[in-house]
């Protein structure tokens, strides 16, 4: 993981929903793994080998995250990198109801090691995304 230093998102305040709508203008979605408290903007900028996501975490300051009217606060977007395993793991224990649930593999290496060129790929793309929110949002 590489946290992204001196950048004019984190700390960001706005309405749920109109910052959900922003980051979906820009390639962002709304990645797995949310809460009541909590989730992340993810931007996919490869698959091989593995995930490479800039992600974008968001706090409920005021409501529920994923309420439209919810206030949250922005953290420090962060470059990584999620390794997934081929086939499936010998210990797991299929049925359709654990099917239904756990329909993904653990990562094999849930932090997987950055190359220079990986942040070369993902600095452009926060930049561009820091000049819209200024634009669209005058922060």
């Amino acid at each position: 993981m590489y946290a992204f230093e001196q950048t004019m998102l984190e700390g960001k305040q706005g309405e749920y929903e109109e910052f959900s709508r922003f980051f979906e203008a820009q390639g962002f979605e709304l990645g797995g793994g949310w809460d009541y408290d909590h989730g992340y903007f993810d931007y996919k900028l490869a698959s091989h080998p593995g995930y490479l996501f800039i992600r974008i975490p968001a706090y409920a300051e005021r409501g529920t995250f994923g309420d439209a009217d919810s206030t949250i606060r922005l953290g420090r977007p962060f470059l990584l990198r999620h390794k997934y395993q081929k086939g499936i793991a010998e210990d797991t224990d299929i049925t359709l109801t654990n099917a239904t649930f756990n329909q993904f593999a653990e990562p094999e290496d849930a932090d997987a090691s950055l190359t220079e060129e990986d942040l070369h790929q993902a600095k452009p793309i926060l930049q561009k995304l820091e000049h819209a929110f200024q634009e669209q949002f005058g922060a």
